[in-house]
């Protein structure tokens, strides 16, 4: 299997706002790193308060593996009550190609959802742990419903 932080891309926040004014036709005036194991992720937000997250994929990842995540999102969107990321078109399609470092990447623009990684709210409370519970059985419900083609794919952290 492949490092895939050997495949990790690095682009500077120039570059990825200039990517997403080429390729989604949006005008962020600020950038801003997330966090991603795999692969980069960058907060944009235009002069307006409208907030994005750009995606930049690996350099091993594989087109089908992001229409797959972005086919879950949409589906999502549809079956869930609650706010999910959603993929917005380059033109067309949902995922466009970048080049850098003579490397070609996929990339991806979302819409940015607003909230607090569990991780960060102290204390966990019973409450909280089982409104966390009810929602995974909602999203796990809602995915029994869905599949694609490369749902399949072997994760080197799958239990």
């Amino acid at each position: 299997m492949l490092d895939v932080a050997d495949q990790r891309p690095h682009f500077s926040a120039a570059e990825a706002m200039q990517f997403a004014r080429a390729h989604f036709h949006i005008q962020p005036r600020t950038a801003r790193p997330l966090p991603s194991d795999r692969d980069q992720n960058v907060y944009l937000e235009e002069a307006s308060g409208t907030p994005f997250v750009l995606k930049i994929a690996s350099a091993a990842e594989t087109a089908e593996v992001l229409d797959f995540q972005n086919q879950v999102l949409l589906h999502l969107a549809k079956s869930q009550q609650v706010a999910f990321p959603q993929p917005l078109p380059s033109g067309d399609a949902y995922i466009a190609t970048v080049t850098g470092s003579s490397r070609s990447h996929f990339i991806r623009l979302l819409t940015y959802v607003p909230g607090v990684p569990l991780a960060n709210v102290k204390p966990h409370t019973p409450q909280l742990l089982a409104q966390a519970g009810r929602f995974l059985a909602r999203l796990d419900a809602a995915l029994l419903a869905f599949s694609h083609p490369a749902m399949g794919r072997q994760l080197h952290w799958d239990l």
